[in-house]
């Protein structure tokens, strides 16, 4: 399902769902509706889909994986503490019941925590995730990143550094982007640059041919980073610029004002004062609430 195959999937799964017999059937196919409608970019369409979808059914995994989705929309449209709040709520609804799937709901809201202006938020996902206990290798990774990054901001960072590198160490041949994502931020955290670029760069360079652009600005962004610390100001201006533009036409607008505050970043290295207080305007005015903190710093 390449980009241009995912608008067609979505109306497919949504007339499919009108002419299903069943609420379950129903609501099974409006959430893969939805799914597609996320991946080509139409988070409205996506938005709606997962609604109807939700309320066809009561049963409580299908729900959580119709949460699962809706924050990480909300997320990546700007809502990022409604985003949190969806994903934590299905995370402790399922705790009890399926380790793996509240991990995997805890680690979707660590994203924004991270950004947030305090390291409260990233606690709280720690302590969570320290008591739940999954038994899948790609579960527990994701535990070990989300203990890892709770321990390190409630002030244990040699214990939190530690789960991290673990954690790195555990997936790096994996072929899983959501895995990936979490260990390509993971290991920019912790100043791991070789790690960092190498899991990245293999990410972008995935999303790219695959069609999902979800998440590409989010890591582009600190490929932008790494490029502009390395002393390529212009090859890392222009990789923050197409980070911009792309969150700006996708569903992924929230990570526009970060990307943009790498082409402030770039800027200032070069020594362009005008260009740089020109762009921090720009990533002030792009950014949502709680990246609004970490832009303006």
């Amino acid at each position: 399902r390449a980009r241009a195959g995912f608008p067609v999937a979505a109306r497919a799964f949504a007339r499919a769902a009108v002419l299903s017999a069943s609420r379950v059937e129903r609501s099974i196919r409006y959430t893969r509706a939805g799914e597609c409608a996320w991946e080509s970019g139409a988070a409205a369409d996506a938005s709606a889909y997962l609604d109807q979808a939700r309320q066809l059914t009561e049963d409580g995994m299908l729900r959580a994986d119709i949460d699962r989705l809706r924050g990480v929309i909300a997320i990546a449209t700007g809502m990022s503490e409604r985003g949190i709040e969806i994903l934590v709520d299905a995370a402790d609804r399922v705790a009890s019941i399926d380790a793996s799937r509240a991990i995997r709901l805890l680690a979707h809201a660590s994203e924004p925590a991270s950004a947030a202006p305090t390291g409260e938020l990233s606690i709280a996902l720690g302590k969570r995730a320290e008591a739940i206990e999954p038994r899948d290798p790609s579960s527990r990774f994701l535990r070990g990143v989300l203990m890892g990054h709770g321990r390190f901001h409630a002030g244990e960072t040699a214990i939190g550094v530690r789960h991290l590198r673990d954690a790195i160490d555990e997936v790096m041949g994996s072929t899983e982007t959501h895995l990936l994502l979490a260990a390509g931020r993971a290991a920019f955290f912790v100043g791991d640059d070789a790690a960092s670029w190498a899991i990245d760069t293999r990410i972008l360079e995935a999303a790219r041919n695959g069609g999902a652009a979800a998440f590409v600005p989010m890591v582009g962004t600190r490929v932008a980073l790494m490029e502009i610390l390395g002393g390529r100001f212009e090859q890392g201006r222009a990789t923050a610029m197409e980070q911009v533009r792309l969150a700006r036409s996708t569903t992924a607008r929230v990570f526009a004002g970060p990307a943009m505050s790498m082409v402030v970043l770039a800027e200032a290295m070069r020594g362009d004062t005008e260009a740089c207080r020109q762009a921090a305007d720009e990533a002030v005015a792009l950014s949502s609430r709680i990246t609004l903190a970490a832009i303006e710093d």
